[in-house]
């Protein structure tokens, strides 16, 4: 058993995911950024973040005998596609609202494929 802290450069990182992917053991970083994880000489660990760039560490000698593991991950950064925000005087009431949202056709495409209606 193996205790570890996910960081970044700001601080701690809670909600981190910690896979040892030679047993598929997984676990998550709690609130203070600590984790407990079953390992072996030569294990690779993946910690994974939203928020941040995915990193795998391999197990050694040092890190067993320390029984600790301190591992600082980088921020990512996500780039979103640009749209275009319309108006459509809308009245705020769904009754009326639905008959004078307008359609495109992926919306249209989507309506029909998602109805579950019948």
């Amino acid at each position: 058993m193996i205790t570890g802290q996910t960081i970044n450069s700001i601080g701690i990182v809670s909600n981190a995911n910690v896979i040892n992917l030679k047993t598929n053991q997984e676990t998550f970083s709690l609130d203070n950024g600590s984790f407990d994880i079953f390992v072996s000489l030569g294990d690779s660990l993946q910690i994974s973040s939203i928020q941040h760039i995915t990193r795998i560490i391999t197990i050694s000698k040092k890190d067993i005998a320390n029984e600790s593991l301190k591992i600082k991950l980088k921020p990512n950064t996500y780039v979103l596609d640009e749209f275009e925000l319309k108006k459509n005087h809308l009245m705020g009431r769904l009754t009326l609202d639905v008959n004078a949202v307008p359609t495109n056709k992926k919306d249209s495409i989507l309506r029909n494929v998602m109805d579950f209606s019948k």
